[in-house]
């Protein structure tokens, strides 16, 4: 198991340095609510602090880049937290990891219309690098009704444009959206760890992706971010956490089912998983 270390309003830099020293692999830390009560904003002059003391380390920041001055009260719907909400905060942790240098990646991305920030970041030499989910690659804002879980996306989900422009974001070559994650976050009721894969591929699938790509988005990339040298590849010396995905079954998800998925037919499913080589627990059970 892995562990990242909170950034919030009170940490300093021996803090963060004991959290290194004991192993977390990353940093994270939130221009806003970051989807958690415990993860307070964090102002500009703590940001650029807890910056400097993570790039001493030679660290990662992983920051949720909504800025808590431009979401409305109580922000728990897509219009108390539109896009400019990221953009400007976007802009802060540009500004900051200029001037620091410290490498940052911005977790989750949503906004499409942001992308410019991110490539002209990369052109002033600021280590940015972005996170996506599949919720917001595959549901449009128009897409779930009034009592979806979908509602408890933290950014929200966007329109189908939106949707749309991300995808050409993270197609293109050399894209700064390096990763892509479950966003599984059963604190605000978000459960979307069992049909994220399945949905990424459906939407993958239809604009001539392959299961390579799927690899490297939510595999290989994550365990380079991370230094983690030994896992993210099937390959000899490499850790063997291993999934069975049956890409070809399509099947519809239970419109009683508590993710966003709810009532849509994807494509593929995963099968068995090994962690270390040896089955998880469900897997077992399931014998």
């Amino acid at each position: 198991m892995l562990f990242l270390g909170g950034v919030t309003q009170g940490t300093g830099p021996l803090d963060l340095a004991d959290l290194h020293a004991g192993g977390v692999v990353a940093f994270q830390g939130s221009l806003s609510d970051g989807g958690a009560p415990d993860m307070a904003a964090l102002g500009d002059a703590q940001l650029r602090k807890a910056m400097a003391e993570i790039a001493t380390l030679n660290g990662l920041l992983i920051m949720h880049a909504e800025d808590a001055r431009e979401l409305g009260s109580p922000p728990v719907s897509a219009e108390q937290r539109p896009p400019r909400a990221e953009r400007r905060g976007l802009e802060r942790v540009i500004a900051a990891a200029r001037v620091v240098g410290a490498r940052t990646h911005v977790a989750p991305f949503t906004a499409a219309e942001c992308a410019a920030l991110l490539a002209a970041a990369g052109a002033v030499g600021v280590g940015l690098t972005a996170h996506t989910c599949p919720h917001y690659l595959c549901l449009p804002s128009e897409f779930p009704g009034p009592e979806s879980p979908a509602h408890a996306c933290r950014p929200p989900l966007r329109s189908d444009a939106n949707r749309k422009a991300l995808w050409s974001s993270l197609l293109e070559p050399d894209s700064p959206i390096r990763t892509v994650g479950s966003g599984h976050l059963p604190a605000i009721g978000l459960f979307t760890l069992e049909w994220s894969l399945s949905a990424l591929w459906t939407a993958a699938r239809r604009r001539g992706r392959s299961l390579p790509d799927l690899a490297r988005w939510t595999a290989s990339a994550p365990a380079e971010l991370l230094g983690l040298g030994t896992r993210g590849r099937v390959q000899e010396g490499y850790d063997a956490d291993l999934v069975a995905f049956d890409d070809q079954t399509t099947l519809a998800v239970p419109g009683s089912d508590p993710s966003p998925y709810a009532g849509m037919r994807l494509t593929g499913r995963v099968r068995r998983t090994w962690v270390a080589g040896r089955p998880t627990r469900s897997e077992v059970h399931q014998r």
